[in-house]
Formats: C-alpha cells, structure tokens, sequence
C-alpha cells in the first residue's frame, strides 16, 4: 500500500514540478538563487518531460504489480538528471545552488523507487 501512495505522490510532484517549469522557470530558478541555464524552449521541453511522467507513476500505483519496468525507468530518469547537473556545474559553469533543485526533484525519490524494486512483496 506504501508504494501506490508514493507513486501517486510522485505523479502529483512530477505534475506540479512540470507545469511550473514550463510556465515560469524563472521563480523556479530563482529558489537556487540562479539565471535559468536553459532557453525558454528548453524549459519547456523539460517541463513536459517531466510531467510526462505523471501518468506512467499513476499506472504504476493502479497496477503495481506491472509496475517494475516502468519504476525502473523512472528511477533511471531521476538519476540522469543528477550526474547531468553536476557535469554542467563542473564543466559548464552553472551555479551550484541548482543542485538543491536536483535534490528535490530527483534525489528524494532515488530510494524508495529503490525499494521498490528490491522488494518481492508490493501490496
């Protein structure tokens, strides 16, 4: 039952966080006190990527027992973003304050996806 509030959590999260960045990527930006790196098109770009996973977590809460592939692909795309962000802050020079939002858009989600897909036993 934990897995399917979580999933529903993060189609929730992925919804919201995509909308937002897709309509104002500046205040989103501006919580890591940094331009926004990307072009506006960019933004919008990656803003419906990452809504776009909204509906795969809310299949993966209804038919969780289906879920595994589609959870690992999500875990995979909260992974990317991470090593992606720290290359640019490295080589590319972005602020490292966007780490914080990489923290609470990838990060936090790294372990329970995780589990999930450790454990045997999903309901």
């Amino acid at each position: 039952m934990i897995y399917r509030i979580i999933f529903i959590l993060a189609a929730c999260y992925n919804l919201t966080f995509g909308i937002w960045i897709c309509v104002s990527p500046e205040s989103l930006f501006g919580l890591a006190n940094t331009d926004v790196p990307l072009s506006e098109g960019w933004s919008k770009i990656l803003g419906v990527m990452i809504a776009g996973f909204s509906p795969i977590y809310v299949y993966a809460a209804i038919r969780i027992k289906q879920a595994r592939t589609v959870i690992m692909l999500g875990l995979l795309s909260k992974i990317a973003p991470t090593f992606i962000v720290l290359f640019c802050i490295y080589y590319a020079g972005w602020s490292f304050e966007l780490f914080k939002l990489i923290f609470f858009n990838d990060i936090i989600w790294w372990m329970p996806f995780y589990l999930f897909l450790r454990n045997r036993n999903w309901d």
